[in-house]
């Protein structure tokens, strides 16, 4: 008898993330060397994503011991919290960029993460898109399985676009345990895999590139969490300093 189903989860999640550690370190520390040279000339790092992939945007910004120099583009035309069949909808327009592009006004000094599972979701390839034709250098993090599944679409997608493309390792279809059981009336296709493995890769980018400043005696700029002593004060010096460029500030 197989596992049950909650132990192959945890089991096949843990799986994944060792692969993604075995297997991507190169294009990690890649990345993290992109974001570590535009922090020297004051960029900041715009994590753009839709529907789910948003939610790692979310979980970058504005975070305790996550730096105060990332801003998550969190547009909620393209968030589930808007309705889960406009946000589907408003995401495969690739028009609707354009809007959110210029009221985030990335500028050359920066750099851009495009988290995307597909690697083929319109609004998230023209904000790419949009930041290559810029010199803002362009980081996605993708399921590689996805993009070679739906590149059958003929449609632009982030490999062509992408300076650094990071793959999550994730399946076709994001359910993590996709197999035939005879107490099921059909394929099964459960446990949501991306969202946990992109936000470890987002992270382990982020860190990267703080290892390489703290090398080299500068600052870290990291918020702590609002619960700790002193912490208010110095988290609201943080937001001041980059007041305007950072849109929940």
């Amino acid at each position: 008898m197989g596992l049950a189903l909650a132990d192959l989860y945890a089991k096949r999640i843990a799986e994944t993330l060792a692969t993604v550690i075995a297997s991507e370190g190169e294009q990690v520390a890649k990345a993290a060397a992109m974001v570590r040279e535009r922090r020297a000339q004051d960029g900041i790092v715009h994590v753009f994503g839709s529907g789910h992939s948003q939610s790692v945007a979310i979980d970058a910004t504005y975070r305790a011991a996550s730096p105060a120099w990332v801003n998550g583009v969190l547009d909620p035309s393209l968030s589930v919290v808007r309705g889960a069949q406009s946000a589907s909808a408003a995401e495969d327009i690739a028009e609707n960029a354009r809007p959110i592009f210029l009221q985030e006004r990335p500028t050359a000094a920066d750099v851009t993460v495009v988290v995307c599972n597909s690697g083929t979701t319109p609004v998230s390839v023209a904000w790419a898109k949009a930041c290559a034709d810029r010199g803002i250098p362009v980081i996605s993090i993708v399921s590689k399985l996805s993009l070679s599944y739906f590149s059958r679409l003929e449609r632009p997608s982030l490999d062509s676009i992408s300076d650094v493309l990071i793959d999550n390792h994730c399946p076709v279809g994001d359910g993590i345990i996709q197999e035939e059981r005879d107490s099921a009336p059909r394929n099964i296709n459960i446990g949501p895999s991306s969202t946990i493995v992109n936000v470890f890769i987002l992270h382990w980018v982020l860190v990267k590139a703080l290892e390489g400043m703290i090398e080299r005696g500068e600052e870290v700029q990291t918020f702590r969490s609002g619960h700790l002593e002193g912490a208010s004060a110095q988290n609201a010096a943080l937001m001041e300093a980059y007041r305007g460029r950072i849109r929940v500030y």
